[in-house]
This record gives C-alpha cells, structure tokens and sequence, in this order.
C-alpha cells in the first residue's frame, strides 16, 4: 500500500475497519536519505506515517509505529521545513 497517497490509506482503513495499525512502513535507503532520496524519504517518514496516524484518529484505531530511531532521518526532516511537521502523539492518541 502506498502510505503516501491519503486516500489509498483511508479507503483502506476504512474498508478493513481494524482496531488497531501496525505502522512500519519506512524509507530505509539510510545512504540516499538526506541527499539524493530527500524528498521520498520526506514523503514516505513523514507525510505517509502523517496519513496513517490521521486516518487512524479518524476511525478510532490504535497506531503502533515502529521506527528505527535513526536520528539522522529527522534531523533531515527538521533541516527541510522550519516548523518540523511531525505528528504530535498527543494529537493522534486519546
């Protein structure tokens, strides 16, 4: 599934009405990712764990997100964009 396109996730979601979204989807070309890759890797961590975690709030399901915690992969995000726009978990979960 691709998680960077908002509807394919929402129909998706809503057509399996799960409970709970195991998130571990990720750009992991770790080499690529701050330079020749950057904007698919933004694209992919961020604006696709972005609709996964809206569409999840939407229809009430828990998200599990696992990542790999490589800190270079958000400070590449926070260097793109100067309001970082990385999901707040206290915005998704309740």
């Amino acid at each position: 599934m691709d998680i960077t396109n908002a509807k394919v996730v929402n129909d998706k979601v809503m057509e399996l009405k799960t409970a709970v979204i195991y998130h571990c989807a990720a750009y992991t070309a770790v080499d690529n990712a701050e330079d020749v890759a950057k904007d698919l890797n933004w694209q992919v961590n961020e604006d696709g764990t972005r609709n996964v975690a809206e569409v999840a709030k939407k229809v009430g399901a828990k998200m599990v997100y696992i990542s790999t915690g490589l800190k270079s992969i958000f400070e590449t995000a926070f260097k793109r964009h100067s309001e970082p726009r990385l999901p707040s978990t206290a915005q998704i979960n309740h």
